[in-house]
């Protein structure tokens, strides 16, 4: 409903100037709602809290929000018929997103907590240079027509699907006269890989905004040359539209507050944390302390850095490394588009996709490379063609 899209992008521009304490407040009094209405409205959480001795009564400030039991992926997948009303599915909006089984696990939202998530979207966005009335190029594989603001020439998204190839990409930015794109990082790293430098800024983007994937800094400053423009990360999950985001400058991470609650667990690995994210709107299905599969460094109650996921440190001998390392290692080899990891112990296998100008003897330094960052086997094999998933990611490393 564009009205109410339209009152609730004046609120959270509103509610965004609010002092620190007043801003708690806020963010309390949505907790407090959020979590009384699950206990009293929902079979699964108020079953789950009963277990686990907690009552909303419990909560006297924000910080009681560390009385409230956890609840992560796993566990709402067992118990997905408590926690949706199955007969009111059909009249809500659903977003998919992957199971730790390998199940589907669909999110549903009313249209209440549709339409103030398009309102944070398009602030957060404006927040990292967006303007708001000039097309956005969306990398995604479906058609998004889910907010009344696209009707009315507001963030109009123009949707660049994950099966285009960079031609069709540059394109469709020029056909639209595109100057914003919004892109998973490896999808932009064959579009940045496929064209020199001059045709690339010949397409005089303003702001690219980065969601989906890790984004190392390296990455980041290679987007930024090779486009000739700013380039921002979104740590975006589907459970939570964008929970926070990084401009070019800031040394952390800005928490959409009035949207998320944003909390931090430790781990084994040193100075290491696992996000616990709990949603300040969804009141169809909540999502309240759930705790995400996503490893960050955090300071201060603040991200970082987001480093992906545990699969992404990777045992090879009696070392420890890091995806994002090995993805840097790879930026240093120019002759190379595209590539993907294959690791079986310390052995590791390159997939690599090579521009035109590719000399073979550049495997070789590949390998070396690599052997000194940890494996004792290193094989580089070259593709004619490297694929992404239908939803627009890359797989980037398979364990076998």
């Amino acid at each position: 409903m564009f009205l109410r899209e339209l009152y609730y992008l004046y609120k959270i521009f509103s509610q965004d100037k609010f002092s620190h304490r007043k801003k708690r407040d806020l963010q309390f009094f949505f907790l407090k709602n959020i979590v009384d209405h699950a206990y009293r409205n929902n079979q699964f959480y108020r079953e789950f809290y009963s277990k686990k001795k907690f009552h909303p009564n419990m909560l006297r400030a924000l910080e009681d929000i560390k009385k409230i039991p956890c609840v992560d992926k796993s566990a709402l997948l067992k118990n997905y018929r408590k926690l949706i009303d199955r007969k009111k599915m059909k009249d809500y909006k659903v977003t998919y997103t992957s199971g730790t089984t390998g199940e589907e696990f669909s999110v549903y939202l009313d249209d209440e907590a549709n339409d103030y998530n398009n309102a944070i979207f398009i602030r957060t966005l404006m927040d990292q240079g967006y303007t708001p009335f000039r097309k956005l190029g969306f990398y995604w594989y479906r058609e998004e027509s889910n907010s009344f603001f696209n009707k009315f020439g507001i963030s109009r998204k123009v949707i660049i699907r994950q099966d285009s190839n960079p031609e069709k990409q540059v394109e469709i930015i020029r056909k639209h006269k595109i100057k914003y794109l919004y892109y998973f990082p490896f999808k932009l790293l064959e579009l940045a890989n496929s064209f020199d430098e001059k045709h690339l800024r010949s397409l005089k983007l303003r702001r690219i905004f980065c969601i989906g994937e890790v984004l190392t800094e390296k990455m980041r400053a290679y987007f930024e040359k090779r486009f000739g423009c700013p380039v921002s990360d979104n740590y975006g999950l589907t459970e939570f539209n964008i929970a926070a985001y990084r401009k070019p400058g800031m040394t952390y991470y800005k928490t959409n507050w009035d949207s998320v609650v944003l909390e931090f667990e430790d781990t084994r690995k040193p100075g290491i944390k696992r996000p616990v994210i709990t949603s300040l709107s969804n009141y169809f299905m909540p999502l309240i302390r759930y705790r995400t599969d996503d490893l960050v460094m955090a300071e201060n109650s603040r991200i970082k850095r987001i480093l992906g996921r545990e699969s992404d440190f990777i045992k090879a001998g009696k070392k420890e490394v890091y995806l994002g390392d090995m993805v840097d290692k790879m930026l240093d080899f120019q002759t190379v588009k595209l590539f993907t990891f294959k690791c079986s112990g310390n052995r590791l296998t390159i997939n690599i996709l090579p521009k035109q100008v590719h000399d073979k003897e550049i495997n070789g330094e590949i390998k070396e490379a690599f052997m000194k960052l940890a494996f004792k086997k290193v094989s580089v094999t070259i593709n004619k063609k490297i694929g992404f998933s239908e939803r627009g990611k890359l797989k980037l490393l398979d364990m076998v």
